[in-house]
């Protein structure tokens, strides 16, 4: 049975410093550029974590309380809060813990600002079950080379769902025609983000297997002719990180 409501829980985990106090515990020193934080997901019963590269810690050490926002227009968490929430925050010292609503703008943007207001923890709630992931996150947009972080995109899960859909139990005999232009749209798109042999082995398995193509068929999927790939610049740096920069938009919500 389904929660009505998803409940999603970014523990964060903060380092910091008071000259009045003596510290008297290890601490560790978080990267400036790290992102900070574990994204739980709870669909009915069956929790999901959503990762993300450097995420997690222990929560406050301390009791904490927890700090809606009072303006309605504030409650996804996407800007600062107004000066005098923003003051009541800062005033606690690292034991409020921030709720805010889902959606608007990405979990990672959501929790950077709660970290920057002095918040212990941020709360994200959902009235939704709608669980997704991102494609990918760009790390770097200077050099030669674009850095991101590849993940499992929609568009896989669309091809999964249509490989299912039209697999060899099913009598349609354009299943290997259909499923052979999705499976090269998406090993083109998995390519151009630097996806390695062992996706593609794990696609034609599945092609072979499950939608019942031969080995002539995956070759044709995995070398498409010259005339239906796209041109050459649109696989150029400028090219990809303009569609990673697009991509980015749709991370988790």
């Amino acid at each position: 049975m389904k929660s009505p409501a998803l409940l999603l829980v970014l523990a964060l985990s903060f380092v910091f410093s008071n000259g009045e106090e003596e510290i008297t515990t290890t601490t560790t020193t978080v990267s400036p550029e790290s992102p900070w934080g574990r994204i739980y997901l709870r669909n009915g019963l069956a929790p999901i974590q959503y990762f993300r590269d450097d995420f997690g810690g222990p929560m406050a050490p301390h009791e904490v309380s927890f700090y809606f926002p009072k303006l309605s227009e504030n409650r996804f968490g996407c800007e600062l809060l107004p000066e005098p929430e923003l003051l009541e925050v800062e005033a606690s010292n690292r034991s409020a813990v921030l709720v805010v609503d889902r959606g608007e703008c990405t979990f990672e943007r959501k929790a950077l600002l709660a970290d920057q207001m002095g918040a212990a923890a941020l709360l994200v709630v959902s009235p939704t079950d709608d669980v997704s992931a991102p494609l990918s996150s760009l790390k770097d947009t200077q050099g030669d080379a674009a850095r991101l972080r590849f993940a499992v995109s929609n568009g896989i899960a669309d091809a999964w769902e249509l490989l299912e859909k039209y697999s060899t139990r099913s009598a349609w005999p354009k299943r290997v025609k259909r499923c052979s232009k999705t499976l090269a749209q998406l090993l083109y798109q998995i390519r151009g983000f630097g996806g390695d042999n062992e996706v593609e082995e794990a696609l034609k398995n599945l092609f072979l297997n499950v939608v019942g193509g031969s080995l002539h068929d995956w070759d044709k999927v995995a070398h498409p002719d010259e005339n239906v790939q796209e041109d050459e610049d649109s696989s150029t740096r400028d090219t990809v990180v303009h569609t990673v920069k697009k991509s980015e938009t749709r991370d988790e919500l």
